[in-house]
């Protein structure tokens, strides 16, 4: 426990120290985020290298641990695997890349991260009850469910703190998890994880001093959805319910972009302004509003997915049946045109 604490801690600090660097750098290289596309909403350019300081923290941190002798085989993997994801995100946060290189780079990692035993190879799909899988089957789960993560992290970070603030409540659930099923070296690699978050989020936060950038984005969604896969299985090493609640947030817009892009004939990869963040905008919210909203249903993810995991069936049921309701009559709030809801029949949120 106290070596979580430590590394969280140096993590924490060493990224407070490194942003101010990560930022003169966004700057002296023209890494910048203009408001001149109709899906931004911040009204001046702003250096967008964030996630060069979490991932500098974050290897340094490892660093000092495998020095140490501290159990790291898996923290290793887990950054080896993240790297490639982290330098296309530098690239495109510098020079742009074409969509496609989003799925087929993290795809390439999610392979590399099967090879090393990262892996889908039974579901828990209830209390009690597990599916073996086979080598097919779970091969594409676990291609399907990091790189999906990987860009449903990238979609949601379009509000001043939004991405990190939801990574950290996901960290934090997924550290509680690794605790309780007794993962050791996933729960190390998330202390250090959530510590360097906690010390991005005051430069992030509203009014935000620098952002995540995509190679903070699509690192940390690979990141999480990787981690949970390791620290949240049973102890069987089945996958269960507990991973995709934690992560549910990133999964639900995901799945509410590729319904409404469907439905209206749009690309399915390019941003636009159609996110759950934009339409609380919409719907009259300040910035800080409305990230404080989405942190709410991040921490109400989260909360479920620990529930879940020591949970019997009827508590499983009642908690699945609640989070369902509470998703239909979110996205039912908000003013779709795709699906047919306007702004009137939402109403406006105060």
């Amino acid at each position: 426990m106290l070596s979580f604490l430590f590394a969280g801690s140096g993590a924490f600090l060493l990224t407070i120290l490194l942003t101010p660097l990560a930022k003169w750098i966004a700057v002296r290289v023209g890494a910048f985020d203009h408001p001149n596309e109709a899906r931004r909403v911040h009204q001046t350019t702003m250096p967008r290298l964030g996630g060069v300081a979490i991932y500098a923290a974050v290897t340094l941190v490892w660093c000092v641990l495998a020095w140490s002798g501290a159990a790291v085989m898996e923290v290793g993997q887990l950054l080896l695997a993240a790297t490639p994801i982290f330098v296309l995100g530098l690239v495109d946060d510098v020079r742009g890349v074409g969509e496609r290189w989003k799925l087929l780079v993290p795809a390439g990692s999610a392979l590399l991260l099967y090879a090393w035993g990262w892996r889908v190879t039974a579901l828990a799909i209830w209390p009690g009850v597990v599916v073996e899988l086979p080598a097919w089957l779970g091969l594409g789960l676990t291609v399907l469910w990091l790189v999906g993560l990987t860009n449903a992290f990238n979609l949601i970070d379009g509000l001043d703190g939004l991405a990190v603030g939801v990574a950290a409540l996901a960290g934090a659930a997924l550290l509680g998890g690794t605790l309780l099923t007794g993962g050791r070296g996933a729960g190390l690699i998330v202390a250090v994880l959530l510590g360097a978050l906690l010390g991005f989020l005051p430069y992030n936060f509203y009014p935000a001093r620098i952002f995540l950038g995509d190679s903070g984005s699509l690192m940390l969604g690979f990141v999480l959805a990787a981690l949970a896969l390791r620290g949240t299985a049973t102890e069987a090493g089945a996958v269960s319910l507990v991973a995709p609640v934690i992560l549910g947030q990133p999964l639900v817009e995901a799945a509410v972009t590729l319904l409404r892009r469907g439905i209206a004939g749009q690309p399915l990869l390019p941003g636009d302004r159609g996110h759950f963040h934009h339409k609380l905008l919409e719907l009259g919210l300040s910035q800080r509003q409305a990230v404080l909203r989405l942190y709410a249903v991040g921490l109400v993810f989260a909360v479920s997915g620990l529930m879940l995991l020591k949970a019997g069936t009827w508590l499983t049921l009642g908690v699945l049946l609640l989070l369902g309701i509470g998703i239909v009559w979110g996205v039912r709030a908000l003013p779709y045109e795709e699906f047919g809801w306007s702004r009137e029949k939402s109403g406006k949120v105060s």
